[in-house]
């Protein structure tokens, strides 16, 4: 009922019942600016995290703590790639922004083929379900704006079905 102080920035956070009756937790982030959010992945997730929050405004104070989340992310066997980014479309769903919100974008950055994702559920068998999250999901309103980045590693033999998971991504 009553905002975390953080200075000038602060959140909270309400549940309110989403699809199948299920509660989910809505933040409200309240100071406007550049928000940052980053969900590293590999064989599991690895999301940042500021308290409870999935996102945090990007100041000269933050950074060196963003810098420090994506320096300690390890590569490992296994690339949970389509569950990664709907878990992150789901945080962006799940989050209110100031009124002053101009875009909503997410960056995936891959070097690999999903190949552990299916262990989350059939829905991740292949990209098209997490696509169509993507271009169907909205915050505040706005469209989130999508950007893939492959560097492909060593062990990606399908290089057309790596080009087409980045162009579906």
């Amino acid at each position: 009922s009553s905002p975390e102080g953080y200075g000038d920035y602060f959140t909270y956070s309400e549940t309110k019942e989403g699809l199948g009756g299920k509660l989910q937790t809505i933040t409200q982030y309240h100071t406007s600016g550049l928000y940052l959010g980053v969900m590293g992945f590999n064989n599991a997730l690895y999301p940042y995290q500021y308290g409870s929050n999935n996102f945090r405004l990007l100041t000269s104070s933050s950074k060196s703590s963003f810098q420090s989340h994506i320096s300690g992310l390890k590569t490992d066997i296994g690339t949970a790639l389509y569950y990664a980014v709907d878990k992150a479309v789901s945080n962006l769903e799940n989050s209110r922004f100031p009124a002053d919100l101009s875009k909503v974008a997410i960056v995936t950055f891959t070097d690999g083929l999903d190949v552990g994702s299916v262990e989350e559920g059939d829905e991740y068998e292949s990209v098209s379900a997490v696509s169509q999250h993507l271009k169907s999901a909205h915050v505040d309103g706005k469209a989130i704006d999508a950007y893939a980045i492959g560097l492909r590693g060593n062990d990606v033999t399908n290089v057309s079905r790596f080009k087409e998971n980045l162009t579906a991504l």
